[in-house]
């Protein structure tokens, strides 16, 4: 019996993953057999369900063949690869002259593994209606 010494789960839409023998033995399951898989922070088992606090982490990962007792070991990295999302306006916010677009909130950002997000402007492009200092239409 032996282990994939490396595995890299991404997580599904819901942020969390059942952590299958198969995923981590190499080669064929032995027939009849029955599997327990563990995943160790340290010492500490964290059972066999990958999820969001997981990610970013080094875990352990333990097979164990309860009928001969055999086990194997490999590591495990968890990771997010859905891209979060903005819920856009359907329209857009229409400031009037003098008005500080500075002011405009960001719409809400979604994730589906993080709720602590932070929307960073990368740039913003404006058309001037000629009206003074601050005027025109923001895009960000």
């Amino acid at each position: 019996m032996s282990c994939n010494d490396w595995i890299q789960v991404s997580l599904p839409s819901n942020c969390t993953e059942e952590i299958l023998p198969d995923l981590i033995l190499e080669g064929a399951l032995f027939p009849n057999a029955v599997y327990e898989v563990e995943i160790f922070h340290g010492i500490n088992s964290l059972g066999n369900t990958a999820h969001s606090g997981l990610i970013g982490l080094t875990l352990t990962v333990q097979v164990t063949n309860l009928c001969t007792g055999e086990n194997c070991w490999g590591n495990l990295a968890v990771s997010d690869h859905w891209a979060p999302s903005f819920d856009c306006p359907p329209n857009p916010v229409v400031l009037f002259c003098g008005q500080d677009a500075g002011l405009v909130p960001p719409p809400p950002l979604n994730d589906n593994c993080d709720t602590n997000l932070t929307p960073i402007l990368f740039g913003e492009a404006t058309e001037s209606f000629g009206c003074g200092a601050v005027d025109g239409i923001w895009e960000r």
